[in-house]
């Protein structure tokens, strides 16, 4: 009996469950498709490997998207409630003539419950269905285009939402129901407004109010009166600000962090100088970095006597200083097996039976391998200038690993040790880890060492099979020299000393496909980012105009007093300023306060002026909204509207 009943009211009242359908299916649609994208791109969660980009990105990007969707989820929340507690005060006096004629509160109850569930039930149901579609849609087009993107429709965190939802509704608006159902005929006949209800203002309010205009003073008033309906609207304006401000400034923090990492780990204008075979295998480790597609690093032997490359310092030194460049990045290059070493770190723990504090030392970390990129360098010649954490002085027989490496196989890498195995002498050796470094090389799955002491515990003293050489002073706007000339005299070099399978790999072309990569991501989330203003402003602006049409009786009242037309749509623009205004401000101060928590950890803030455009764009945004609803605001029939509910 209450599925009939419930189902005939929503036919009844068909243009207000219309209207309310288009909000929340609009709002669920961008829930459900934000869900279905951060998935596809493997961005909800942080994988078991890494298989794009590097640890430290990835995990940039997983909060991001980790903290837009929560409040997406939030902000759909919201709306729904705030939709369902529409439809049960406006069923008020529907509920005081049933009770009027003896109808059991518990069967009101259950009439009204089953309404906004199957309100809520249907826009939840076509809300995925077009969410699935847009996804669809976007896959075919884009999967092409975008390497990373990949067939992962979500479900299971869909309907968990969906029934999450479905409960906070039974248990909130069911509450409502209830409450309104215990209350006598006279208190719900009296509608929204409260028989206790004061439009009496402060003093020092009133004293403002004078010296202000008609409109403004109304509008303030009507804020002052309608205190339950101000903070609703202020709860939206509040969430649909913070969700737009988080996704247009987190885009600038997260493109600008990406880049300066990336241009820190890698270096821009870099040469490297070797033999084909292992210049290949370089490249490739950079390439990774961007492409899915190309697989990481494998072993190989790039440990040949044949590929030492030392004996080309002296001349290549002589040929750099006419070029006013100083300094060579020796390197010796390869690829090993590592074996992760467990640490000693220090515990707080609690004594279960006396419940006093004590500490321990705990072994952490087991023993897990992996295949990692190696390099022997000198840490002051260095063409990189890593973003790290820990210590790189004074490193003797200590290591410096990758973020991937230390993210996916230590436990505590700053107090664990990293060992390999050396075949030829039948040895294993042991490094301290001293520093974690953001590294975009074989996906940040590396490890490097003192030169010295690798060529040592490898067995291969005096031996550097890559030379790196920055040409950034050539690429200098008053610089005299070419570059193409300069990269062929270093070509010309290494073919007369060291014959025909030495060269020269401009490795700038691989760098900025890198860089490319986080354009790519941030270009997705900008696209994201304009489909959510949409749907978020459309949902914003249906709401708003709901809460004016609400309110439509008192505008009739006072166009009945001789207010004019352009009078009252003032008076609402004022009303809705003052909310936006208020809304955007706690959005700024909120999202600004969780933005620095929880991803400014490791990212850069961009310049002040790019929050605060943000912000001030937004405010213009829901400002022309605003202005577009109060506009459009016409009193069509004001004795009709008085004779209502």
């Amino acid at each position: 009996m209450s599925m009939n009943f419930a189902i005939k009211d929503i036919v009844h009242h068909r243009l207000e469950s219309k209207s309310i359908l288009r909000s929340n299916i609009t709002i669920l649609t961008l829930f459900f498709f934000y869900l279905n994208i951060v998935r596809s791109f493997n961005f909800l969660t942080m994988p078991p490997l890494i298989n794009f980009l590097n640890f430290t990105l990835f995990e940039l990007f997983t909060q991001f998207n980790q903290f837009l969707l929560i409040l997406t989820g939030i902000l759909a929340a919201a709306i729904l409630i705030i939709n369902n507690h529409a439809i049960i005060e406006a069923r008020k006096k529907d509920i005081a003539i049933m009770k009027a004629i003896g109808t059991y509160p518990s069967h009101l109850y259950g009439f009204y419950l089953s309404e906004v569930l199957i309100i809520c039930a249907i826009s939840m149901i076509i809300a995925w269905i077009l969410a699935f579609g847009g996804y669809l849609i976007l896959y075919l087009i884009f999967s092409s285009l975008i390497g990373n993107l990949a067939w992962y429709p979500e479900r299971g965190l869909s309907f968990l939402f969906m029934a999450s939802l479905l409960l906070v509704i039974f248990m909130f608006n069911g509450w409502e129901i209830r409450k309104i159902g215990n209350l006598s005929y006279s208190e719900t006949k009296a509608g929204p407004m409260k028989s206790k209800i004061h439009a009496i203002l402060k003093p020092r309010l009133r004293n403002f109010l004078r010296r202000k205009s008609l409109s403004l003073n109304t509008a303030i008033r009507n804020l002052y009166r309608k205190k339950k309906k101000v903070r609703q609207t202020l709860v939206m304006i509040t969430l649909a600000s913070m969700i737009l401000f988080t996704c247009f400034f987190g885009i600038f923090v997260i493109n600008k962090t990406g880049s300066t990492y990336v241009t820190q780990a890698q270096g821009e204008y870099v040469l490297a100088l070797g033999n084909d075979y292992v210049l290949e295998a370089y490249n490739q480790g950079y390439t990774t970095f961007s492409n899915s597609s190309v697989d990481p690093l494998s072993t190989g032997m790039f440990l040949n006597s044949e590929y030492n490359i030392t004996e080309i310092n002296t001349f290549l030194m002589e040929t750099l200083t006419e070029y006013d460049i100083q300094a060579i990045d020796s390197r010796l290059f390869t690829a090993e097996t590592i074996i992760e070493q467990p640490g000693v770190v220090l515990q707080a723990l609690i004594n279960e039976t006396t419940g006093a504090d004590y500490q321990e030392y705990a072994l952490v970390g087991g023993e897990d391998t992996r295949l990692v990129a190696m390099q022997g360098v000198h840490f002051d010649e260095m063409v990189q200038d890593w973003y790290y954490e820990g210590a790189l002085l004074n490193i003797q027989n200590g290591a410096v690993i990758g973020d991937t490496l230390a993210g996916e196989i230590y436990e505590s890498a700053l107090v664990q040790w990293i060992s390999y195995s050396n075949i030829e002498a039948n040895r294993t050796y042991r490094h301290k880890i001293n520093a974690i470094v953001f590294d975009t090389f074989n996906r940040g799955n590396s490890a490097y060492f003192l030169l010295e002491s690798l060529q040592e515990t490898l067995g291969r003293p005096n031996f550097t099979n890559l030379i790196l050489v920055d040409y950034s002073a050539i690429m200098m706007e008053d610089s005299l020299f070419d570059k193409d000339l300069f990269i062929e005299t270093i070509t010309n070099l290494l073919h007369s000393k060291m014959g025909e399978d030495f060269n020269v790999l401009d490795l700038y072309p691989t760098f900025q496909a890198n860089e490319q990569a986080i354009f790519e991501n941030t270009l997705t989330q900008i696209i994201l980012s304009m489909f959510m203003t949409f749907i978020i402003g459309f949902n914003l602006y249906q709401f708003q105009r709901g809460r004016v049409n609400d309110d439509l009786k008192d505008n009739s009242i006072l166009y009945a007093l001789g207010a004019k037309e352009k009078f009252i749509q003032h008076t609402i623009f004022w009303e809705l300023i003052f909310l936006i205004s208020l809304g955007t401000l706690l959005a700024f101060i909120g999202a600004m306060y969780l933005i620095i928590i929880f991803l400014m950890d490791n990212s850069n803030m961009p310049s002040i002026w790019v929050p605060l455009g943000t912000g001030a764009g937004i405010f213009v945004f829901f400002s022309g909204l605003s202005w577009i609803i109060a506009r459009r605001f016409h009193i069509s029939a004001p004795n009709q509207n008085l004779m209502s509910n």
